[in-house]
């Protein structure tokens, strides 16, 4: 009983210790794995950075569909993710990144599909929120 006990957790962990990877639609999508510094939010109501929220805030996108949201050391989100070819608003295609799980830690209701397109210049990464009235949202490589 004991052997099988040992072996059905052995098995359980094998099997979470195994998840892979993400399809990713290209190369350059590739580029989004890793841990990101927020540097501004361009938005309707202005332009927003760490000095005036009063806050710094980090960004890691893991290979295997993860993405975890720190402000300063505290992790407020936890969500899945996926990214594919997709039409923007605006008509263009491009990569489009799908948080598919509601995941905010201090339990605010969340979108469960809210989806941002992304570009890269160099060492910086924009998140463009994919809604009518949606952010830019900056960061550069940690």
């Amino acid at each position: 009983m004991r052997q099988l006990l040992l072996l059905s957790c052995a098995i359980l962990l094998l099997g979470s210790a195994c998840r892979k990877a993400i399809v990713m639609p290209n190369e350059e999508s590739k580029l989004l794995f890793g841990t990101w510094r927020w540097v501004k939010t361009e938005s309707i109501g202005g332009i927003n950075n760490p000095s005036t929220a009063g806050y710094e805030e980090r960004i890691t996108f893991s290979a295997r569909g993860k993405f975890e949201r720190y402000h300063n050391s505290n992790k407020t989100e936890k969500l899945n993710f996926t990214v594919a070819q997709d039409s923007t608003l605006s008509g263009s295609m491009t990569n489009i990144i799908t948080f598919t799980t509601s995941g905010f830690l201090n339990n605010k209701n969340t979108n469960d599909f809210a989806k941002d397109s992304y570009s890269f210049l160099h060492d910086t990464m924009v998140l463009q929120e994919e809604t009518i009235d949606g952010a830019a949202i900056y960061y550069v490589r940690n």
